[in-house]
């Protein structure tokens, strides 16, 4: 978020306010669950988000989850945030 001027603010996401916060695996995963859903759910075509996955090796985590468009079409989603 706020990388790019020509995006809107509603654009992107905030995982570097993650990045080194020390905070425990829980914590970190219900954030990551948090900015996730609040990112995808802003456009209009999300139905929803959910079914959350999370890994740990070292200092990054890897998630996934299942989105769902207003059509029904289902995608999984990957991604890792480095903390």
């Amino acid at each position: 978020r706020y990388q790019y001027l020509i995006y809107s603010r509603d654009y992107g996401h905030d995982f570097d306010d993650l990045v080194g916060k020390g905070n425990d695996l829980a914590v970190q995963q219900s954030e990551i669950q948090r900015i996730v859903v609040e990112t995808l759910m802003v456009d209009p075509r999300t139905a929803s988000v959910g079914t959350f996955s999370f890994s740990w090796q070292d200092d990054t985590c890897y998630f996934s989850c299942k989105i769902t468009s207003i059509r029904d079409v289902e995608k999984l989603l990957e991604g890792s945030v480095g903390t």
